[in-house]
């Protein structure tokens, strides 16, 4: 049997694949057919198909593959440059002017701590009996100032109690959690860089408790497997500067058989006891000295630590000159002599030349230009030219305590004191009055007022426990089990 086509036939049958069966059968006998080509997916044979009948043709697979036509011009393409695998420098140990106070109650003396807080510079201050309730966002917002954070724990039940511990951002701190003991309370924080440091703030009840050593013991054993610098700071209510307490040489001998040392040796309340203690196995503390800061009957235990920092604050340089150092005699008579030279007939140009330079001379001889580096602060919108002045009058009537050691003085600088910390809550609270009342027609920044006033603005971190790790495991796990369940039931 002959087929016989014209050059037209040919031309329509290589662009359609559309043939009868018993031609397409021929053609394919024949072999001037070529179908559509395809390739298996899992056997990766190369084959033939005709979109007409649905039949498959084998075909030899090729040893070799044509580069493609599509592949990217390599002079288009930029060369990138090689990571710097050298490891980071690690990070600076920075002294952190740290403190310790028993506020006995800090409900009303929010906003005086936080103002000493940025008076006095600290890095981190822990306050123990501080009676707070949880989650006292109004009280956190007043307590802890713009670029800081905060950590607590409030005692649940009953009057009393409670930790907290304000930290400058600069440092990582993170909590931990311990077994809760019954005889004391206890906030532990790890600081993670470079090394592990361990910082845990204390608050022991005056009331006798028979098993407090015991769990103290195991505290400080948990303390010691896992770290390797401890830090232990607190009330700790015992008498540690008597000689005939037995519980004070219990709780020494304690400490020096987990080879911890205590760094306060003078009286820390009013009736002259050692109460509140700074404990630590390394000699990263320094400078321990009491302080009356007239809010408590403890007094403040200032300290210095040697913390890295793992984050960091811009920053930038300030020139200033002295200008109260300068003699007003002394530098008229100078700037006279420099200009002795003047003549009438110079130019004006000249002159003002020449006493610019007269001027700038004996300002660099009598106050020369100094530089600073400072960081950026945000102050707080309410504090006005009035309370800057009141709390310069406060360090005054302070200093002139301090000085004299006289009561009187002592009654004076507490009684405006008190005074001051009235005009702050005043200044404060007319503050956000007027927020309020100028955007009564504005709910977005009134509850954004609100919000700020309520819940504290500060990072939370997630206490590193292995219970915590678990749930997040089993979790992603239940997952992961439930969507395979599914689509094996759903394919």
């Amino acid at each position: 049997m002959s087929v016989r086509y014209t050059a037209l036939q040919l031309l329509q049958l290589k662009q359609s694949y559309f043939l009868v069966k018993d031609t397409f059968d021929y053609c394919r006998f024949t072999g001037i057919l070529r179908p559509t080509r395809y390739i298996h997916r899992s056997t990766g044979r190369r084959s033939f198909r005709s979109s007409a009948c649905g039949v498959s043709i084998p075909a030899f697979r090729r040893t070799s593959v044509s580069p493609s036509r599509t592949c990217a011009d390599l002079k288009n393409l930029l060369s990138l440059p090689h990571l710097d695998r050298t490891p980071l420098p690690p990070a600076s140990p920075r002294l952190a002017r740290s403190a310790l106070l028993n506020t006995r109650s800090v409900n009303s003396k929010a906003l005086l701590l936080c103002d000493i807080i940025k008076e006095k510079q600290l890095d981190l201050l822990c306050l123990t009996e501080t009676w707070h309730k949880q989650n006292d966002g109004l009280l956190f917002n007043q307590l802890v100032p713009p670029g800081y954070g905060f950590f607590d724990l409030p005692r649940l039940s009953g009057r009393g109690g409670g930790i907290v511990v304000i930290y400058n951002l600069f440092y990582s701190l993170s909590p931990i959690a311990i077994p809760p003991p019954s005889s004391f309370e206890c906030l532990v924080l790890n600081v993670s860089i470079p090394q592990s440091t361990i910082i845990a703030t204390v608050y022991r009840p005056p009331k006798p408790s028979g098993v407090f050593l015991g769990e103290f013991a195991d505290f400080l054993s948990f303390l010691s497997l896992k770290f390797k610098r401890i830090l232990i700071i607190g009330d700790f209510n015992i008498h540690i500067d008597s000689t005939s307490s037995s519980l004070a040489k219990d709780f020494l001998s304690l400490l020096g058989c987990f080879d911890l040392a205590q760094f306060v040796c003078t009286p820390t309340h009013n009736k002259g006891h050692t109460l509140d203690l700074i404990i630590a196995n390394d000699s990263f503390v320094s400078h321990c000295s009491p302080l009356d800061l007239g809010l408590s009957d403890h007094l403040a235990i200032l300290f210095n630590l040697e913390l890295p920092v793992s984050n960091t604050s811009p920053s930038r340089s300030v020139n200033f000159r002295n200008w109260r150092s300068i003699d007003h005699p002394r530098f008229a008579n100078s700037v006279l002599s420099s200009l002795s030279c003047f003549s009438s007939s110079d130019p004006l140009e000249d002159k003002i030349q020449l006493l610019d330079n007269a001027l700038l001379s004996t300002l660099d001889t009598f106050a020369p230009l100094k530089t600073r580096t400072i960081s950026f602060s945000r102050p707080a919108p309410w504090y006005n030219d009035h309370l800057r002045s009141m709390k310069a009058a406060s360090r005054k009537l302070e200093r002139r305590w301090r000085l004299s050691g006289l009561n009187v003085h002592y009654q004076a600088w507490r009684d405006y004191l008190s005074d001051y910390k009235v005009t702050i809550e005043s200044a404060r609270s007319t503050y956000f009055s007027h927020i309020i009342e100028n955007h009564q027609n504005n709910p977005r920044h009134l509850f954004s007022t609100i919000n700020r006033l309520l819940k504290p603005n500060c990072p939370t971190t997630l206490p590193a426990s292995s219970q915590l790790c678990n749930t997040f495991l089993d979790f992603f796990s239940s997952k992961i089990d439930n969507t395979s369940l599914f689509l094996t039931q759903h394919p």
